[in-house]
């Protein structure tokens, strides 16, 4: 069976092609879930289920998934054309794309703008992987710093004694994930859009793990005397989260 699962819904912000991750994991049930602020539709199924059964049960729900998303989709911010005009954040500040023609293709932030140069054929996924490598090359000594500075101050408090090191992945339903064993923590490369702060409390998220590998009281009062204003930042965070991509 084919696993590109989509669905098209019409609603009053027009025509939408929604793909579905379909993915198969260890767990009793099946599960379709839509993340409201993103409109992302992920489909979980369990491993020992047979094909035909995970495509009757998608089936049955399509009615309830395209009602969701009749009512998500008007209010989220418009879809990037990778053109002049269009606005992507760094660092919590939002920056115009200016494209110009070019046979070098690149793109840098520059003052309140992101300079893109790219042939006159360049197609949108181009664009779009052109403004990535360039975040992608921003964001690592971000978090060098955040670790430096959260580490020159509370490595006693966590209990950590050789620095960990770090991985950036791209992750759409975590910030990022604490591997205690490998001494190290994988984070979103979403974060080169936050401001300064929140990636701190990001980053401070996942170091508290290396001690409390929960979510148990103690570990947000642990986090709380890092991050004092931990639940305005989280806030904050599920808030951006639909505006921050690209």
């Amino acid at each position: 069976m084919k696993r590109d699962y989509q669905i098209t819904v019409t609603c009053s912000g027009g025509t939408h092609i929604i793909p579905i991750e379909y993915e198969r994991k260890r767990r009793r049930k099946l599960i379709l879930r839509v993340y409201p602020r993103t409109a992302r539709v992920v489909f979980s199924v369990p491993l020992n289920t047979p094909d035909a059964y995970a495509l009757d049960f998608f089936r049955q729900h399509t009615l309830w998934l395209e009602k969701q998303l009749q009512k998500i989709l008007p209010l989220l911010p418009p879809r990037h054309t990778y053109s002049s005009g269009d606005c992507f954040y760094y660092l919590g500040k939002p920056l115009t794309l200016e494209c110009s023609r070019g046979e070098v293709e690149r793109a840098q932030a520059a003052d309140e703008k992101i300079i893109l140069l790219c042939k006159e054929e360049s197609s949108l996924q181009r664009r779009k992987a052109l403004l990535a490598e360039m975040f992608d090359k921003l964001l690592p000594p971000l978090i060098t710093d955040s670790l430096a500075r959260l580490l020159s101050s509370y490595a006693p408090l966590l209990d950590i004694f050789s620095p960990p090191s770090f991985k950036i992945r791209k992750m759409t339903s975590r910030w990022g994930v604490c591997r205690p064993l490998k001494n190290e923590i994988c984070l979103s490369s979403r974060l080169v859009h936050l401001p300064l702060r929140l990636i701190d409390y990001v980053v401070a998220h996942e170091l508290c793990h290396f001690k409390f590998f929960d979510h148990s009281p103690r570990f947000w009062r642990l986090l709380g005397e890092i991050e004092p204003k931990w639940r305005e930042c989280r806030q904050e965070l599920n808030r951006m989260d639909a505006y921050i991509d690209i």
